[in-house]
């Protein structure tokens, strides 16, 4: 009941939407829940997908993938990631488990940042 009405909350508020970070909500299986704009423009749209098969093209969850670590063990993670193929496009992923009422974990948020400019100055 608390996921129904957490994504009812974001969808019916907007705020979420309209911030400059791509944002998703996945389950605990790893089932996109809700994405913000940002989300659905870097990725496409994908709710009620699997994450690793949706965004990454795979079987199973990602080796690497923060969003497993803060479900396992509830703790916000951030670590930054290339495009392995082109080198060009570099993220910074933030990644909390959300927690109900009793303290369960039932969902996690993962935030994704581009930071490819930052990078790009970086290596000058």
């Amino acid at each position: 009941m608390l996921k129904k009405n957490l994504i009812k909350d974001l969808h019916e508020t907007g705020i979420i939407d309209y911030i400059g970070d791509a944002i998703s909500v996945q389950d605990t299986d790893f089932r996109i829940l809700y994405q913000n704009i940002k989300s659905r423009e870097f990725f496409g749209s994908h709710v009620g997908q699997f994450c690793y098969k949706a965004i990454s093209k795979r079987d199973s969850v990602c080796d690497s993938c923060s969003l497993d670590l803060s479900l396992k063990d509830g703790k916000a993670r951030t670590v930054e990631r290339c495009n392995p193929s082109t080198k060009e496009l570099f993220v910074e992923v933030t990644t909390s488990a959300i927690r109900d009422s009793r303290g369960k974990i039932i969902a996690g948020i993962e935030v994704v940042r581009d930071i490819s400019h930052r990078k790009r100055e970086e290596a000058m």
